[in-house]
């Protein structure tokens, strides 16, 4: 929390970061040893201030004033409030610690009371942007990279795909002193490409949520074969452990068991799922990824116990897409996995019909939207006339056919010019060999990073300035074709853009 005054913001969350410390006994305990009651009862007992929290009952004025001395303790110390000159002062320290500029290319939400409180003023920073000229044109990463002088970078491995594809993002990687990659399998030859044009160190991070994001680190001096998840970092416990949970030897292929002080307290109103999964009194937590420790003691990744992938950052239960088109009456049987074509991992759901039923991919696509998030639904559906199984019945996952072979209609041809343009573009960034004039863009299986990637190379090829958001306003190439043919006659050139940008400010200072 941050507020205009000190002391005003000490009272906003005295009370509130009480009770959270009260029923953090953990916390509680670190103050505990400055305490001056406890300093006084050690200094006479010949015991230290944390024995005598431990052993006596608290009265009720002791406990009062043990959570004001807890309070004004993590309030100097956390960083978690305060002015905004304190939070001057914080990025100051950081900066005093040799890190220019830090830029994580994360998601992050809002809760939905704060932004439709601060509606009206996202109202006009969206008008002064688009009187600057600038709504959709500040697009590229790299160039960020470089006019911000950051020098640590953290994101997924598939934003660091669209940044090594091109001479300026290359460039902007060669500024980094530290490229810190993770949320999902950092694949080696990506791994190769980073390594090749970083100055600084190649980080590969890996570890779940219920663990508090960042468990082990790799650093990647050499690229192999294989990528490993690195060691524990600091305050953290890596336990390869079979179906029993004894722990296993090395090299000996197990659960990877995470334990320190970044295990959660468990999941929200799940007592069954957090029983199952933070084990040994809650000192583990139980990740599905199945692993072995490799001589150096580092930890390698194998793949999963359970159908669970990440795709893009997001961690996807395949069972949880399957049952959701197996409730389709038009569905008999559902499969879906996780396929990886032209760098690109996507969702490629395969279907066989129920008896007299016939399966629209369009359409199943198109209904699971009602139930499932977008990062959920599969790029493509390929209806089978029966499932491939293995000697003991079950479905051979590994003999499922390819996506891009599979034949489909002949689609709508390009009229020529921007339509082959956009095409021959559409075509490389999908993965697909062909593409229709009328087909859309996401229903394809792009995503919005291939959107990145789609928008500098149309503008690269036609020159003109295309902004993000027209691929979503335009998803199919003949659209899109229509509205650039459309706005190259209206549009302006840099030097009036420029102009107009700086009438913008003038009027905005005027009216202030």
């Amino acid at each position: 929390f941050v507020g205009e005054e000190e002391d005003a913001v000490r009272e906003v969350v005295r009370e509130p970061m009480k009770g959270y410390l009260k029923s953090a006994t953990d916390l509680i305990k670190r103050a505990s040893w400055s305490f001056p009651t406890f300093v006084q009862k050690a200094n006479a007992g010949g015991v230290t201030p944390l024995q005598v929290f431990e052993n006596e009952d608290l009265t009720e004025q002791e406990m009062a004033a043990l959570l004001d001395h807890a309070f004004e303790r993590y309030y100097r110390t956390s960083g978690l409030f305060g002015t905004p000159e304190s939070c001057k002062e914080i990025v100051r320290n950081v900066a005093a610690m040799g890190v220019d500029e830090i830029a994580c290319l994360i998601d992050f939400g809002v809760d939905i009371d704060l932004a439709l409180a601060n509606l009206p003023n996202i109202k006009r920073l969206m008008k002064e942007l688009e009187e600057e000229g600038n709504v959709g044109r500040r697009a590229s990463v790299a160039e960020h990279i470089v006019e911000g002088d950051v020098t640590h970078l953290q994101c997924t491995p598939s934003m660091a795909s669209f940044l090594v594809a091109d001479a300026p993002g290359r460039a902007a990687l060669g500024q980094l002193e530290a490229l810190m990659v993770g949320g999902e399998a950092l694949p080696p030859d990506l791994a190769a490409s980073l390594r090749q044009n970083l100055q600084g160190e190649l980080l590969n991070m890996y570890g779940p949520t219920e663990t508090t994001v960042w468990s082990s680190v790799a650093k990647l001096d050499t690229v192999g074969a294989k990528i490993p998840l690195g060691k524990p970092i600091v305050n953290t416990v890596l336990s390869v452990r079979n179906d029993k949970g004894r722990p296993l030897p090395a090299c000996v292929a197990g659960e990877l068991w995470i334990g320190g002080e970044g295990v959660t307290a468990g999941y929200f109103r799940r007592p069954e799922l957090t029983a199952e999964r933070f084990v040994e009194g809650g000192k583990f937590y139980r990740t599905g990824d199945l692993v072995r420790i490799l001589p150096d003691a580092t930890i390698e990744f194998l793949g999963r116990i359970d159908n669970q992938v990440k795709i893009r950052g997001h961690r996807i239960e395949l069972g949880e897409i399957e049952a959701a088109i197996a409730a389709s009456p038009q569905v008999k049987d559902a499969v879906v996995s996780a396929v990886e074509e032209a760098g690109d991992k996507r969702l490629v759901a395969y279907v066989t019909a129920a008896p007299g039923a016939k399966v629209d991919p369009a359409a199943l696509r198109k209904s699971l939207s009602g139930g499932l998030p977008d990062f959920m639904i599969p790029s493509q559906v390929v209806v089978l006339d029966r499932m491939p199984l293995t000697p003991n019945g079950k479905v051979d996952r590994k003999a499922l056919p390819s996506p891009s072979a599979q034949p489909a209609a002949a689609p709508a041809a390009a009229a020529g010019g921007v339509e082959e343009t956009i095409q021959a573009i559409w075509r490389e960034a999908l993965g697909l060999a062909e593409v229709g004039v009328t087909e859309n863009f996401f229903d394809l299986g792009g995503h919005s990073l291939l959107v990145v990637q789609v928008q500098r190379k149309l503008k690269e090829a036609t020159g003109e300035e295309i902004a993000l958001t027209d691929m979503f306003r335009f998803p199919t190439i003949r659209s899109l074709a229509e509205h650039l043919s459309g706005a190259a006659a209206e549009q302006p050139s840099a030097q009036s853009r420029g102009a107009a940008r700086a009438a913008a400010r003038l009027a905005r200072r005027r009216r202030a």
